[in-house]
């Protein structure tokens, strides 16, 4: 698309909406791999350590339910290698939004990496403080993914655990005993009775001892019974949904996982005493780089972005566009206007706030790794992609029209490489769209990064550039 009469902002926006017409995931799952950076002497933690800790980070760090405020972190260490800043942001429309809970999520990473800090690595009751500190900062998010908070919308989960208990009794002997799956039973029915039973202890007094026992309990469960999930499929459909055996296995593994962070963090502080002198740096960013929002009417109409991308004229009719690559012209055409009027609420996601902090910051050594609560989105990850200096370990593929960069000097090169990048990919996927008849289509998955995908359905990509996709000197102002 030409960009000699606009503004990078305004040709990203029009590539934004034209993805959206044609793709509501335009890319696969993705694990990204990465060895750039990973034996470099300057850096104290490996870089399988890094990504491990900034994975368990952003995975704390969203301590309420729901889709606003996702938050991200790096790690950047500092020049003598004794320390650990840990950068911290979440999705933002303004400068100010979301201030409060940044402030709050500051104050909750303090108080776990005092305990880091203060503590002596030889008491065992080390894992167990660092548990409790992580349950009271993400109290009301453990609550929602158990379905026991006060406006849950999800079954609780002793009513999942006592129906799957039900279930799995109705499976005979010997079909459990043909599958190797007798002990896993048995175990499982025993577990599922405690962590019913601490439920009823907290639901009848509510403390934050009795939740941090239930999450211990849960963890136990999960250790105790690890075929579960082929246990859980074993399970008529008749006895119980498909649903309620996923909802089931999701919370066991999700509330499962704080208990895990809990250990990564006390085992990672144990090893590496840089990470027990961590401290948050917000990524703040200037006023101006919330400035300069796109809005619908600085976009051209969608028969004049068609034509921008080289399309022959016969092959610019909409409807026979979407008949030869078989997507539904009216779902088309309301995701292309939807993605328009989401322009008035974009917001710059938490990732593209770090990059933009690294640059300004200019430190050495350069953070290697940016986790999110989910997965990387399209849009996320190809920019990170096009930048070249950071790594996100995994993509959705979903695009979110609601997304922008932020209005800095320093981003206006990149702006055009990234709106270059995303041209080719269009470019690409529509010329193999009508050459095979159809356009690729990708299953629109969980944005989570809880759970492991198999390997059917993720795609491994890796990522082997020694050098950053363009000079990122052209960023610094």
């Amino acid at each position: 698309m030409a960009q000699t009469t606009q503004i990078p902002a305004t040709t990203c926006a029009e590539y934004i909406a034209l993805n959206s017409f044609f793709h509501q995931a335009p890319a696969p799952v993705v694990r990204n791999t990465s060895n750039r950076l990973s034996n470099d002497q300057e850096y104290i933690l490996p870089f399988s350590k890094e990504l491990g800790l900034t994975e368990v980070l952003a995975f704390i760090a969203k301590t309420k339910d729901g889709w606003d405020y996702i938050p991200a972190v790096c790690v950047k260490q500092n020049p003598s290698g004794t320390a650990l800043d840990v950068i911290l942001a979440i999705n933002k429309r303004t400068y100010s939004d979301g201030d409060d809970i940044l402030r709050n999520l500051k104050v909750n990473f303090e108080q776990v990496f005092q305990i880091l800090h203060d503590s002596e690595y030889d008491k065992p009751d080390l894992q167990g403080r660092v548990l409790m500190s992580i349950i009271s900062m993400c109290s009301p998010r453990v609550l929602c993914r158990l379905g026991l908070d006060r406006k849950a919308t999800k079954r609780p989960i002793q009513d999942l655990l006592r129906e799957a208990m039900f279930s799995i009794q109705q499976i005979t002997d010997q079909k459990l005993h043909s599958e190797n799956l007798s002990l896993t039973s048995t175990l499982f029915i025993s577990e599922a009775k405690k962590v019913i039973h601490l439920v009823d202890r907290w639901l009848k007094h509510r403390t934050l001892n009795e939740l941090n026992d239930l999450v211990e309990g849960i963890h136990h469960l999960k250790q105790t019974a690890p075929r579960l999930q082929e246990l859980l499929n074993m399970i008529s459909n008749n006895d119980m949904s498909p649903s309620s055996r996923s909802s089931c296995l999701n919370m066991i593994r999700k509330v499962s996982r704080y208990r895990e962070a809990a250990r990564k963090l006390y085992r990672m502080a144990k090893k590496f005493p840089l990470v027990r002198n961590m401290k948050i740096q917000l990524a703040s960013l200037p006023k101006k780089a919330f400035e300069g929002q796109t809005h619908s009417n600085q976009i051209s109409n969608l028969y004049s972005c068609l034509s921008k991308l080289g399309l022959a004229k016969r092959q610019q009719d909409i409807f026979l566009l979407c008949r030869n690559l078989k997507i539904d012209k009216d779902a088309a055409l309301a995701r292309y206007e939807g993605a328009q009027k989401a322009l008035l609420a974009s917001k710059i996601h938490a990732e593209i706030q770090i990059v933009a902090f690294c640059e300004i910051q200019v430190q050495k050594p350069f953070p290697r790794v940016i986790s999110s609560s989910k997965d990387a989105c399209f849009l996320c990850d190809t920019f990170i992609h096009v930048y070249g200096r950071m790594h996100t370990p995994k993509t959705h593929g979903r695009l979110y029209p609601g997304w922008r960069l932020p209005s800095l000097p320093g981003f206006y090169a990149l702006k055009q490489i990234f709106n270059e990048r995303l041209d080719e990919r269009l470019r690409r996927n529509i010329s193999l769209g009508l050459a095979q008849g159809k356009l690729p289509v990708y299953p629109t998955p969980n944005e989570s990064n809880l759970l492991t995908l198999s390997d059917s359905s993720t795609t491994i990509r890796p990522f082997i550039d020694t050098q950053p996709k363009f000079n990122h000197e052209v960023l610094i102002e």
